[in-house]
């Protein structure tokens, strides 16, 4: 099956951001740092799922 994204585009790049910025405070408290959500948040489920539909292998091709 194809990908869906390029990992190039501007939708994957920032899905990887808020994948960088929506995770749990700590081990111990699993609120989100970003939005204070339960984690995984809402934003983190729809960014791991671009990130999911992309083809990463694209890029480290030999």
């Amino acid at each position: 099956m194809p990908a869906l994204f390029s990992p190039d585009s501007l939708v994957v790049t920032t899905a990887l951001e808020l994948l960088d910025t929506h995770r749990p405070l700590s081990y111990d408290d699993e609120s989100c740092a970003a939005c204070g959500q339960q984690s995984p948040c809402d934003a983190a489920l729809n960014a791991r799922q671009i990130e999911l539909a992309t083809d990463f292998s694209v890029r480290y091709s030999v």
